[in-house]
């Protein structure tokens, strides 16, 4: 008994002159707004990099089961629209963009407010508003034309995009897939098409619908990603590259991809649709 009766007050001590590293300050939804109306300053010198980033989008920050949301108005400020409790498992450090259920289904980027704290998270505000702009142009015209997506909306399947069981680990698709990302490090364009051609002869025909898709979408996504990061002079991300391959494995793939496109014509990366069509040949 008298080993606690010392420990105690330590423990309280402790408490008493270091409270902010125990108990982190949590912002308001006001606290945000300087924070948010950086990206109007930060999107000056990207916006030119694609037609995809000529607008930004509305954001919903999740704090303490809280949803503050904001939308961007005509004199490049973000205001706050609405405070709502989340409705919707949120996973922990959310980074992603899609109709957001608290805020009448409209497309929005859905975050954390750690996002805030680097340039790093800034350029992956930037990713997610290319999936923004992908779904105000040409998403849901492509995805009609989808026999995998079709089965999935009469299943009610609305995570199929995330949850598919792709045969990651399947040998022969390993093989094949790292060959064409050196292959594409090589500029190796020929060999490229030879390989996507071995790729439909291992995969199904949805596993390659799928495969193609994440490229596309996702993959997209970061061929921008990187070119802001290239802006704001930070290490540009190729997580997913290495074996065991995973679904963050098609961002890397797709972006390699686009960035062999953009460097046999530039204007093709332009062209979102026919991006994919590129990408799905």
């Amino acid at each position: 008994m008298k080993r606690i009766i010392k420990v105690v007050p330590i423990f309280f001590a402790i408490m008493f002159w270091f409270p902010n590293q125990i108990v982190p300050q949590k912002l308001t939804a006001e606290d945000y707004l300087p924070k948010l109306n950086r990206i109007f300053e930060l999107h000056e010198p990207v916006k030119m990099f694609h037609p995809v980033l000529e607008e930004v989008y509305p954001i919903a920050i999740v704090e303490e089961k809280q949803f503050y949301i904001y939308e961007p108005t005509a004199d490049k400020k973000y205001r706050l629209v609405k405070q709502i409790p989340v409705t919707t498992p949120v996973p922990e450090g959310v980074k992603a963009a899609y109709p957001l259920q608290e805020n009448d289904y409209k497309m929005t980027c859905v975050v954390t407010g750690a996002v805030f704290e680097s340039l790093d998270g800034y350029s992956i505000i930037f990713h997610e508003f290319v999936h923004c702009a992908e779904f105000a142009t040409v998403e849901l015209q492509l995805k009609k034309n989808m026999e995998i997506y079709k089965r999935a909306m009469e299943k009610q399947d609305w995570m199929w995009e995330l949850n598919y069981p792709f045969p990651y680990n399947k040998k022969e698709f390993v093989e094949i897939y790292t060959s064409m990302l050196t292959a594409i490090n090589k500029n190796g364009i020929e060999e490229v098409k030879e390989l996507r051609k071995k790729l439909r002869q291992v995969l199904s025909t949805d596993e390659y619908s799928y495969l193609t898709w994440v490229e596309w979408k996702e993959g997209f996504a970061r061929w921008i990603e990187n070119k802001v990061k290239g802006k704001f002079k930070l290490s540009e991300n190729h997580f997913g590259g290495n074996v065991p391959f995973s679904r963050p494995t098609f961002y890397e793939g797709g972006s390699q991809f686009t960035e062999l496109i953009y460097r046999s014509n530039p204007k093709d990366v332009l062209d979102l649709e026919k991006l994919y069509s590129l990408i799905k040949q």
